[in-house]
Protein backbone atom coordinates (compact mmCIF):
# COMPACT_ATOMS: atom_id res chain seq x y z
CA UNK A 1 0.00 0.00 0.00
CA UNK A 2 1.37 3.36 -1.04
CA UNK A 3 1.96 6.34 1.39
CA UNK A 4 -0.54 8.42 0.89
CA UNK A 5 -3.33 5.46 0.79
CA UNK A 6 -2.08 4.56 4.47
CA UNK A 7 -2.03 8.25 5.51
CA UNK A 8 -5.90 8.73 4.21
CA UNK A 9 -6.98 5.33 6.12
CA UNK A 10 -5.13 6.54 9.43
CA UNK A 11 -6.39 9.95 9.26
CA UNK A 12 -10.33 8.44 8.82
CA UNK A 13 -9.78 6.39 11.41
CA UNK A 14 -8.23 8.97 14.03
CA UNK A 15 -11.20 10.70 13.11
CA UNK A 16 -13.54 8.76 14.79
CA UNK A 17 -11.18 8.85 17.75
CA UNK A 18 -13.50 11.88 19.21
CA UNK A 19 -16.22 10.33 18.99
CA UNK A 20 -15.33 7.24 20.84
CA UNK A 21 -14.47 9.30 23.51
CA UNK A 22 -17.99 10.97 23.99
CA UNK A 23 -19.41 7.90 23.34
CA UNK A 24 -21.28 8.85 20.01
CA UNK A 25 -20.75 5.41 18.80
CA UNK A 26 -22.85 6.06 15.84
CA UNK A 27 -20.85 9.01 14.48
CA UNK A 28 -17.74 6.42 14.40
CA UNK A 29 -19.09 4.20 11.81
CA UNK A 30 -18.75 6.26 8.52
CA UNK A 31 -15.35 7.21 8.81
CA UNK A 32 -14.80 3.87 10.03
CA UNK A 33 -16.58 2.45 6.88
CA UNK A 34 -14.44 4.37 4.93
CA UNK A 35 -11.28 3.65 6.08
CA UNK A 36 -11.45 0.08 5.37
CA UNK A 37 -13.37 0.44 2.17
CA UNK A 38 -10.02 1.98 1.17
CA UNK A 39 -7.88 -1.14 2.54
CA UNK A 40 -6.99 -3.51 -0.43
CA UNK A 41 -7.42 -6.92 -0.15
CA UNK A 42 -6.58 -8.56 1.86
CA UNK A 43 -7.57 -6.38 4.58
CA UNK A 44 -6.36 -8.16 7.27
CA UNK A 45 -2.33 -8.20 6.15
CA UNK A 46 -2.82 -4.22 6.26
CA UNK A 47 -1.29 -2.54 9.64
CA UNK A 48 -4.44 -0.35 10.10
CA UNK A 49 -6.70 -3.43 9.69
CA UNK A 50 -5.83 -4.02 13.62
CA UNK A 51 -6.75 -0.55 14.61
CA UNK A 52 -9.93 0.16 12.48
CA UNK A 53 -11.32 -3.20 13.61
CA UNK A 54 -11.06 -2.70 17.23
CA UNK A 55 -12.55 0.49 16.55
CA UNK A 56 -15.70 -1.30 14.45
CA UNK A 57 -15.43 -3.87 18.28
CA UNK A 58 -15.70 -0.47 20.24
CA UNK A 59 -18.58 1.03 17.94
CA UNK A 60 -20.87 -2.01 18.41
CA UNK A 61 -20.02 -3.45 21.97
CA UNK A 62 -21.32 0.31 22.41
CA UNK A 63 -24.24 0.83 20.49
CA UNK A 64 -25.08 -2.92 21.63
CA UNK A 65 -25.55 -4.32 18.51
CA UNK A 66 -24.02 -7.62 19.83
CA UNK A 67 -24.20 -9.48 16.21
CA UNK A 68 -22.58 -6.93 14.68
CA UNK A 69 -19.71 -6.90 17.04
CA UNK A 70 -19.42 -10.56 16.92
CA UNK A 71 -18.75 -10.09 13.14
CA UNK A 72 -15.99 -7.25 13.55
CA UNK A 73 -14.36 -9.71 16.90
CA UNK A 74 -13.59 -11.87 14.57
CA UNK A 75 -12.54 -9.83 12.13
CA UNK A 76 -10.22 -8.51 15.00
CA UNK A 77 -9.03 -11.50 16.12
CA UNK A 78 -7.17 -12.23 12.46
CA UNK A 79 -6.44 -8.25 11.93
CA UNK A 80 -2.71 -7.53 11.28
CA UNK A 81 -1.80 -11.25 12.67
CA UNK A 82 2.27 -10.13 12.33
CA UNK A 83 1.14 -7.82 15.57
CA UNK A 84 2.48 -9.19 18.48
CA UNK A 85 0.01 -10.86 20.49
CA UNK A 86 -0.08 -9.20 23.96
CA UNK A 87 -4.10 -10.53 24.41
CA UNK A 88 -5.67 -7.30 23.25
CA UNK A 89 -8.26 -9.56 21.00
CA UNK A 90 -8.76 -11.89 23.78
CA UNK A 91 -9.75 -8.86 26.13
CA UNK A 92 -12.12 -7.40 23.25
CA UNK A 93 -13.57 -11.10 22.48
CA UNK A 94 -13.77 -11.19 26.62
CA UNK A 95 -15.92 -7.98 26.54
CA UNK A 96 -18.51 -9.06 24.04
CA UNK A 97 -19.09 -12.02 25.97
CA UNK A 98 -19.47 -10.08 29.17
CA UNK A 99 -21.78 -8.17 27.49
CA UNK A 100 -23.62 -10.56 25.77
CA UNK A 101 -24.12 -12.61 29.48
CA UNK A 102 -21.97 -15.53 28.02
CA UNK A 103 -20.60 -15.16 31.89
CA UNK A 104 -18.49 -18.41 31.40
CA UNK A 105 -16.58 -17.62 28.24
CA UNK A 106 -16.05 -13.72 29.35
CA UNK A 107 -14.02 -15.55 32.43
CA UNK A 108 -12.18 -17.89 29.87
CA UNK A 109 -11.25 -15.01 27.64
CA UNK A 110 -10.68 -12.85 30.41
CA UNK A 111 -8.31 -15.25 31.79
CA UNK A 112 -6.27 -15.27 28.66
CA UNK A 113 -5.91 -11.79 28.09
CA UNK A 114 -4.47 -11.28 31.60
CA UNK A 115 -1.83 -14.26 30.79
CA UNK A 116 -1.07 -12.63 27.56
CA UNK A 117 -1.08 -8.80 29.25
CA UNK A 118 0.89 -9.61 32.64
CA UNK A 119 -2.28 -8.12 34.16
CA UNK A 120 -1.82 -4.84 31.75
CA UNK A 121 -6.08 -4.16 31.03
CA UNK A 122 -7.05 -4.40 34.35
CA UNK A 123 -4.91 -1.41 35.33
CA UNK A 124 -6.96 0.82 33.21
CA UNK A 125 -9.79 2.71 35.65
CA UNK A 126 -12.65 2.22 32.68
CA UNK A 127 -12.24 -1.60 32.80
CA UNK A 128 -12.95 -1.29 36.62
CA UNK A 129 -16.05 -3.73 36.01
CA UNK A 130 -14.36 -6.45 33.87
CA UNK A 131 -11.98 -6.42 36.41
CA UNK A 132 -14.21 -6.77 39.69
CA UNK A 133 -16.60 -9.45 37.32
CA UNK A 134 -12.89 -11.31 36.48
CA UNK A 135 -12.00 -11.37 40.46
CA UNK A 136 -14.92 -12.99 41.73
CA UNK A 137 -14.86 -16.87 41.99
Amino acid sequence: MNQELEDQISSLRRSASPYFRNKDYSSMIVPLEEAWSLMPEPKNNCAESFLVARMFCETYIGLEDFETADKWVEIYKKADLERIDNGERDFMEARLFYHKGNFDAAKKSFEVANQKSEGRFFKNPSYLEYFQFFKKK
